[in-house]
């Protein structure tokens, strides 16, 4: 198989999703090359997931959209090209025609219906799934995991996927009746708004705060202090499930089918679920 190169932004969760496909190509290819976000190569520079990373926010990357400049051209040269960016008025597939790819190849990374996404990238390239593909903790082994707390992420980016906050306080009082370990609560950038009030709906119990970390102190932290994650459908829960945490994520209005985090150990809620205190959720990690 020739050099690969993927180009993917998108969000935290989309990216983990495809990490799988880049990995499968990488044991393809003579040299795998990874377009993508900065924070996002931060968070996998040490994982070997692909030869290079390389900054999607770059001028040089920009170039191809208009003239190339020549390290471009060195790379996208008999290159497979794998890109998840929209390309409807075709000026990019122009541009890598001129620079001579060998292929390019349009990826769906947000389809509507099933398979899952991530299977769908498999099918769309022609390469076999992995057997292990939805059991694949495909961050770090489980034998890292050295944390004891609960770990919930309230928010997602989009309110409509959000986990109900009093569905969480009970969940963490169930936790928090069974072990003496504690809770933390995250939020990032998208959901910061979710702050304040869980300040209040938490308040009195054993609860740290983590709020905006950068994606490599969220992974360490993760791994360090988290024995159980749960969340919604967002990147955080993707995240943890391809650490290897034990993991509960909760589906309110988009399909599992398709966004299933990938992991050893995930369970799919739905809010109904969650509302009811499912049987063995928050079971003793002591």
């Amino acid at each position: 198989m020739p050099k690969c190169v993927v180009i993917r932004a998108g969000g935290l969760g989309d990216f983990i999703l495809t990490l799988p496909f880049v990995k499968a190509l990488a044991a393809r290819s003579a040299q795998t090359t990874l377009i993508t976000k900065p924070s996002f190569g931060e968070l996998i520079r040490a994982d070997n997931i692909a030869d290079r990373i390389l900054n999607i926010d770059s001028a040089a990357f920009a170039s191809c959209f208009h003239t190339p400049d020549d390290s471009m051209r060195r790379l996208l040269e008999d290159a497979a090209v794998y890109s998840f960016l929209p390309d409807r008025d075709g000026v990019f597939a122009g541009v890598a025609g001129d620079c001579g790819v060998r292929s390019l190849t349009i990826m769906d990374g947000t389809p509507a219906t099933p398979p899952h996404v991530t299977k769908r990238m498999f099918a769309d390239s022609d390469l076999t799934v992995p057997g292990a593909l939805d059991n694949e903790s495909i961050l770090a082994p489980q034998a890292r995991l050295a944390g004891r707390r609960l770990w919930l992420h309230p928010g997602s980016g989009s309110p409509a996927k959000n986990p109900e906050l009093e569905s969480l306080v009970e969940q963490a009082d169930d936790w928090l009746k069974n072990n003496d370990t504690g809770v933390i609560l995250s939020f990032g950038e998208a959901d910061i708004e979710l702050l304040p009030m869980s300040r209040r709906l938490f308040a009195g119990m054993p609860v740290e705060f983590v709020v905006e970390p950068t994606l490599p102190e969220l992974r360490l932290a993760l791994v360090e202090k988290g024995a159980m994650y749960l969340g919604g459908d967002t990147g955080v829960t993707h995240l943890a499930a391809a650490l290897g945490l034990e993991t509960t994520v909760v589906f309110r209005c988009t399909d599992p089918r398709i966004w299933r985090p990938l992991g050893r150990r995930v369970h799919v809620l739905n809010e109904q679920e969650l509302g009811a205190g499912h049987d063995g959720l928050m079971r003793n990690h002591s």
